[in-house]
């Protein structure tokens, strides 16, 4: 029987279909999600979104401990946005990378749920759950109670140790070459990404005294341009969690009195401190915004899908490690950077609970 013949029970949905489907919200879109959806639906990833009756997907693990509560709420309003990826086992289908998302699908009792369907043997299906499940925000815990290059050393092996994996899943790829090549590729790109800025903040934490303040730079940049720069190094990571960067800058503020290196230092740790709380919604999005201070420019880094939780709020600047922070010790050092950054150009940094999402501020002066 021909595979084709062999999916009757399985409805073909047309990516840019306006049908209401279980799972989907009405009238939504699956091309929508630019970072994820677009890549994977795509023509060139030769692999339709098909809606699989919930009762044939299952997981080959036992079911996680993890707090599904916020993914669960996401999924009950913005149904499943971004596809499973499963693998056929006989009749039925078995996931490879969305473990979560089914989990959640099945609480909130759904029909059926928008999969990925993929022809692998076990060692491919290994290589494609690490590329797409491989959280970059989540190093190992570690002990130590203050921020030291011996710390930071530990978190730069576990990014060094991705990306050498990483490697082997691009040279592994065989029957899918385009999906897991580009998935490990963004994994590259992201972990390496993540090892430049724990550098830069060792660094910067190491000669942050107030007495001594970075000089501000001597070329003039547009704060666009600095927060595009940014954001095209978290890019990769954003791809990989459904997650959008969007930029605010409405007025045209220059980078005069500051320090550029300083100041993509604080913008970098403004993310990993942030990307973490949304990494359990479903199509979270974290806002930048930058305004005139008077004296100084006030940048907002806001994300409003997932409520932070008060202890969080109060500590979120202390290198606490009684503290179950999302995003481990990266999104400490990520705090502790921003609070440096303010304070050596005679600012402040505030963090906040506000509805249903949360926002941190970096005020930084200029320097004549």
């Amino acid at each position: 029987m021909s595979d084709r013949a062999s999916d009757r029970s399985i409805e073909d949905v047309a990516v840019d279909g306006v049908r209401e489907r279980e799972g989907l919200p009405p009238g939504y879109r699956m091309r929508a999600d630019r970072h994820y959806v677009d890549q994977l639906a795509a023509p060139a990833a030769g692999q339709p979104v098909r809606m699989l009756p919930i009762g044939q997907v299952e997981l080959e693990t036992p079911r996680s401990n993890a707090d599904l509560r916020p993914l669960i709420e996401s999924v009950r309003v913005h149904g499943i946005v971004q596809p499973l990826l499963v693998r056929r086992r006989d009749s039925r289908f078995v996931v490879v990378a969305g473990r979560k998302r089914l989990m959640a699908a099945q609480m909130l009792r759904l029909q059926t749920v928008p999969c990925l369907v993929h022809e692998l043997n076990d060692s491919e299906a290994a290589a494609l759950a690490a590329a797409e499940n491989l959280s970059v925000g989540k190093p190992a815990r570690i002990e130590h109670a203050a921020p030291d290059f011996a710390t930071v050393r530990r978190l730069i092996a576990t990014h060094v140790a991705t990306i050498r994996s990483c490697a082997d899943i691009s040279s592994g790829a065989a029957r899918d070459p385009g999906l897991l090549n580009r998935s490990a590729l963004d994994l590259l790109k992201a972990h390496a990404w993540r090892t430049v800025q724990l550098l830069a903040a060792a660094d910067l934490l190491s000669a942050s005294v107030p007495s001594s303040p970075g000089s501000a730079s001597s070329t003039d940049r547009a704060l666009a341009t600095i927060v595009d720069e940014v954001f095209d190094g978290f890019a990769p990571e954003a791809r990989l969690g459904g997650i959008e960067l969007r930029a605010d800058i409405r007025e045209a503020l220059l980078s005069s009195g500051l320090n550029h290196r300083q100041l993509v230092a604080g913008l970098s740790g403004a993310l990993m401190a942030t990307l973490p709380l949304v990494e359990q919604a479903v199509q979270g999005t974290v806002t930048i915004k930058a305004s005139d201070a008077g004296g100084g420019v006030l940048i907002e880094v806001s994300q409003t899908d997932v409520p932070v939780d008060p202890r969080l709020v109060k500590r979120f600047f202390q290198d606490d490690p009684s503290l179950d922070r999302p995003g481990g010790y990266g999104a400490t050092l990520g705090a502790l950077v921003v609070k440096a950054v303010a304070g050596q150009h005679g600012g402040d940094a505030t963090f906040e609970a506000i509805d249903h999402g949360s926002r941190l501020t970096m005020l930084v002066m200029r320097r004549s």
